[in-house]
């Protein structure tokens, strides 16, 4: 396959073919010095960047949900509501009631009742947000 062919078959363009040359996909020169790529390793190579695109998309959902949830929870909602209103598992519910329990809810915190609006302007959320993500981050291996 030449770099045109690879760049259709990916979606991407030829400059990031080039790019991936040498790192990712390692082209064999022919007697007329066009590069060739084996089918193989550029099928083993689209397979490996849908998983990590995949993935990125997994993570970026999970944000979501749980600024969602942390919404529900300082309007005073339950993990139940949550578990039915964010459509998520009981176990996820339940490990970010967790979170907020321990810090959300920490001595000396003021902890207010307030609509979903207003919460996430609140700094106390945007705090709660950045800690969950350093600590899922630090969990996962990630950052």
């Amino acid at each position: 396959m030449t770099r045109g062919e690879v760049a259709r078959l990916l979606n991407v363009s030829v400059a990031s073919i080039r790019r991936l040359e040498g790192k990712e996909l390692f082209p064999k020169i022919d007697k007329r010095r066009v590069r060739r790529f084996d089918r193989s390793e550029v099928a083993e190579y689209a397979r490996r960047r849908s998983i990590k695109t995949s993935a990125e998309s997994i993570l970026a959902n999970r944000g979501s949900l749980e600024a969602k949830a942390m919404d529900l929870f300082v309007a005073g909602k339950s993990p139940l509501d949550v578990v039915r209103k964010l459509r998520t598992s009981c176990e996820e519910a339940n490990r970010l009631w967790d979170f907020y329990q321990r810090y959300a809810m920490k001595p000396g915190r003021a902890h207010k009742h307030a609509t979903p609006s207003e919460a996430s302007e609140d700094d106390d959320i945007d705090e709660m947000a950045k800690e969950f993500r350093r600590r899922f981050e630090d969990t996962n291996g990630e950052g």
